[in-house]
C-alpha cells in the first residue's frame, strides 16, 4: 500500500510538469496576461492607390493630365495644355479614405502681353466615385496669377474628369497591392482667354464720313496685328497693331498716309473692351484719329467678334 502511494503521488508531479510550460507559454489562460499584442492587425490598403489619367476644359482651354497616387494618398503627376504646346505643368496634392480630391498646379507662363511672364497657381477640387472596379473623379479648377502684371486676378476656370488607367502601370503599394481608382488631376495653365480671329466694323460719329472694317488676330500673349479698311478710300489697307490684356482691356494703333492732296499721314487710336459671355467673344469700343500735325481728323465707334 505504501509503495503505491508513492507512484500515485509521483504520477500527479509529472503531470503538473507538463502542464506548466503551457500555462506560463499562453498569457491570459487562467487570467495571468492581458493577450494583446501578439497579432499585429495590418492597416488596409489605401483604396484610391493607383495611375490616373484625364482631360480639363474650360474657356480657351484644353489639356491633359497624368498622376499617381500613393499608399499614402499623395499625389504627383503632370498636365499639359493643348494652347501652349511643348509645356508640362507638374502638378501636387492629395485625395483622403473619403475620396476629396485636392491638388495644385503651379507653372510660370507668358500669359500677358508681350510674353509676360506671370506665375500660376490652379487649384482643383473634386470627388472620386467608385463603380464596377472603375473609379473616375470629376470637379472644377480655379487659376490665379500670384506674380507678374496680372497677380491677384483669375486668369481662367473650368472642369475635369479622369478616371484609373486599366492599360497603365499602377503605382507599387507599399506592402499590399493597391486596388487602382481615380485620381486628382491637375490643373494645367490657363490660355489666353482672348487669343483668335476678330472682323468687324467700324464708324464715324455725329455723321462723319468714316466707315469700313477691320480683321485681325489675337495671339496667346496678347499680341494683336491685322489690317482696317475705310469705305472712303477703296483698295488701301492701313495696319493695325496693338494688345488686348487679361482683363479684356483693348489698346490698338491704325496708321497710314491718306491719298489726299497733300497726303496726310494719320494714326487713329482704339480703346474698348472684350467681354467673353456664353462662349463668344465680343469686341467694342471708341476711336479718335489725328494727323501727323496733331490735328483731330476724326472720331467714332467700333464693333466686331471673335470668328
Amino acid at each position: 500500500m505504501q509503495k503505491y502511494r508513492s507512484l500515485k503521488w509521483q504520477h500527479l508531479i509529472a503531470v503538473a510538469v507538463c502542464v506548466l510550460p503551457t500555462a506560463v507559454l499562453v498569457p491570459g489562460c487562467g487570467g495571468g496576461g492581458s493577450g494583446s499584442g501578439l497579432i499585429n492587425n495590418p492597416s488596409p490598403s489605401f483604396p484610391y492607390a493607383g495611375h490616373y489619367t484625364g482631360t480639363f476644359t474650360g474657356q480657351g482651354i484644353h489639356g491633359s493630365f497624368d498622376a499617381n497616387v500613393d499608399q499614402n494618398g499623395k499625389l504627383t503627376g503632370t498636365a499639359q495644355q493643348q494652347e501652349l504646346p511643348g509645356v508640362t505643368f507638374p502638378a501636387t496634392g492629395t485625395i483622403d479614405r473619403n475620396g476629396k480630391v485636392t491638388a495644385t498646379v503651379t507653372a510660370n507662363a507668358p500669359v500677358g502681353p508681350g510674353g509676360t511672364s506671370s506665375t500660376l497657381v490652379s487649384t482643383l477640387t473634386g470627388n472620386a466615385v467608385t463603380n464596377n472596379g472603375i473609379t473616375t473623379l470629376s470637379g472644377t479648377f480655379v487659376s490665379k496669377a500670384t506674380t507678374g502684371p496680372f497677380k491677384g486676378q483669375t486668369i481662367g476656370s473650368g472642369t475635369f474628369t479622369g478616371n484609373n488607367n486599366p492599360n497603365g502601370s499602377p503605382t507599387p503599394a507599399a506592402t499590399v497591392t493597391p486596388r487602382p481608382t481615380t485620381q486628382p488631376t491637375v490643373t494645367p495653365t490657363p490660355a489666353f482667354l482672348y487669343a483668335g480671329h476678330y472682323t468687324g466694323t467700324f464708324t464715324g460719329s455725329n455723321g462723319q464720313n468714316i466707315h469700313g472694317s477691320f480683321d485681325v488676330t489675337v495671339d496667346a500673349n496678347g499680341k494683336l496685328t491685322g489690317t482696317a479698311q475705310q469705305q472712303e478710300f477703296p483698295g488701301m489697307s492701313f495696319p493695325a497693331t496693338g494688345s488686348i490684356d487679361r482683363a479684356g482691356k483693348i489698346t490698338v494703333n491704325v496708321t497710314g498716309t491718306l491719298p489726299t492732296t497733300p497726303p496726310a499721314t494719320f494714326t487713329s487710336r482704339l480703346s474698348g473692351t472684350s467681354v467673353a459671355r456664353n462662349g463668344a467673344v465680343t469686341v467694342s469700343g471708341t476711336f479718335t484719329t489725328t494727323l501727323q500735325d496733331g490735328t483731330a481728323n476724326g472720331s467714332g465707334t467700333f464693333q466686331g467678334a471673335k470668328v
